[in-house]
């Protein structure tokens, strides 16, 4: 690759010889040390080859020995190209136009971006641009008048709520990077001292202390209540213990469904009659309509007081009867398709009991039934959060120590 630089830079020629002695030709020029390149044999008595610049003069003489002629059919490299830019005046300041006005489009700020790795609202990010714009970090802005430690330092300063910032230049793209203080709830900074204690039953799959020490380890078979992360530091202070408990959880669910599937469901036909009731005996009919006779229905009353002035209210209720009309109907399922609607329901129920943010691990399916019903039992086996925090019982203190004292063998400084 080098050699192809250099070679361009000092300029080659390419070249046509003819004549009956070509082969000496070439054998003459090898023995003279002179870099023949590139030969192809167009005839039997003519090739083409690549000479270096410097050497051409040297070449006529072999020519003469060998009975040969050499024509220049092309000119490559930087000393033509110069002498054609001579010749060519425009040609060369375009040129040199182009390159400045390449180095300067290579050095404006084309766009700025403004992101954090956090969720942020719009005011904190048209605050962070703003600062930036400040310390003239805008589209159009040349790269050499930007400083990107000053302008994040001042970003800084200016800003309270942020806490770290970063500021970058990637091509013609400014990219500034930066995360807002979180602010601690109240409840969270004056926390008492307290355990991490279990609020389900289940095997343990993984513990993180931030703070506490932990009294299970994976594996470990906890109940409901199970002190997991107790509020104790080594030095025997009490602390509000602070963690992650994760647990493997089991949830089931059942469902059935039958093969033929018979019932009464809505027509959409009702018919609505009125009755008057005096002193909740006795009740006449004034309807103009006879009553429905529908084979299977369902009545739905409304008892209408009549009041005469305020809280005046006569001994006669107007009932309203609602009369909807069912009728009945049989479906049949093959056991495929009761299986699956059996199978959904069961998978259903168990969705519905899951905590959440709860992690599917494994599933257990069960199929039973006979010829006139299908039945499904799925158990979930899930990965989930089960520890939360509860403030210290005192009467628990020594029951923590000695747990922990199991665990690590000695009993904590004091």
């Amino acid at each position: 690759m080098l050699h192809r630089i250099n070679d361009r830079i000092k300029g080659i020629l390419l070249i046509e010889i003819r004549g009956s002695g070509v082969e000496k030709f070439l054998n003459l020029a090898l023995q003279q040390e002179i870099q023949i390149k590139g030969i192809a044999w167009l005839e039997e008595d003519c090739v083409r080859a690549s000479v270096k610049l410097s050497d051409i003069y040297r070449l006529r003489h072999i020519a003469r020995m060998s009975h040969c002629r050499f024509h220049i059919f092309r000119r490559i490299g930087l000393p033509f190209f110069l002498n054609r830019i001579k010749k060519r005046k425009m040609l060369g300041v375009g040129a040199f136009l182009f390159c400045i006005a390449f180095y300067l489009c290579g050095n404006i700020i084309f766009s700025v971006e403004v992101k954090s790795p956090f969720a942020v609202d719009e005011q904190s990010v048209k605050k962070v641009r703003d600062l930036a714009t400040e310390m003239n970090i805008q589209e159009g802005s040349m790269k050499w008048n930007i400083d990107a430690d000053a302008a994040g330092k001042y970003i800084l300063q200016k800003f309270e709520d942020v806490t770290w910032v970063s500021v970058e230049t990637k091509g013609n793209k400014v990219v500034i990077q930066f995360v807002k203080r979180i602010a601690i709830a109240d409840e969270d900074q004056t926390l008492a001292a307290g355990n991490i204690v279990a609020n389900a039953d289940g095997v343990i799959d993984a513990v993180l202390v931030m703070k506490g020490m932990p009294i299970v380890d994976e594996g470990d078979v906890v109940s409901k209540g199970d002190i997991l992360i107790a509020g104790i530091d080594l030095d025997g202070n009490l602390v509000a213990a602070k963690g992650i408990v994760k647990a493997k959880l089991w949830y089931t669910g059942y469902g059935e469904c039958q093969l033929q599937e018979t019932g009464l469901r809505y027509t959409g036909m009702e018919t609505i009659l009125y009755n008057i009731a005096w002193q909740g005996k006795e009740r006449l009919n004034f309807a103009t309509r006879a009553q429905p006779s529908y084979q299977h229905f369902t009545l739905q009353q409304e008892s209408l007081p009549l009041v005469l002035w305020r809280n005046i209210r006569l001994p006669v209720e107007l009932i309203k009867n609602i009369y909807k009309e069912q009728q009945e109907y049989q479906i049949v399922y093959t056991e495929e398709i009761a299986w699956q609607h059996a199978l959904a329901d069961a998978q259903l129920e168990v969705k519905r009991n899951l905590p959440p943010q709860a992690q599917v691990s494994d599933t257990i399916i069960r199929s039973f039934g006979d010829e006139i019903i299908k039945r499904a039992q799925v158990t979930f086996e899930v990965i989930a959060t089960i520890g939360e925090f509860k403030q210290m019982d005192a009467n628990a203190l020594p029951q923590i120590k000695n747990r922990w004292n199991k665990l690590y063998g000695k009993q904590p400084q004091q």
